[in-house]
């Protein structure tokens, strides 16, 4: 079974599995996490549908 806490730690095994080094992978969720945090602002500004009956 794959230890997702293990490969986030093992340079190699990060590689294997993203083919992206620890720093590479750590710039790259960052930039994901904005703009994840920036569409989830968005979408919560978005008002709702209200369905009747």
């Amino acid at each position: 079974m794959l230890d997702i806490n293990r490969v986030l730690k093992e340079d190699r095994l990060l590689r294997a599995f993203t083919r992206l080094n620890c720093k590479a992978f750590d710039e790259l969720s960052v930039a994901f996490e904005i703009v994840l945090n920036t569409e989830a602002i968005t979408n919560s500004k978005k008002p709702r549908k209200t369905f009747c009956g």
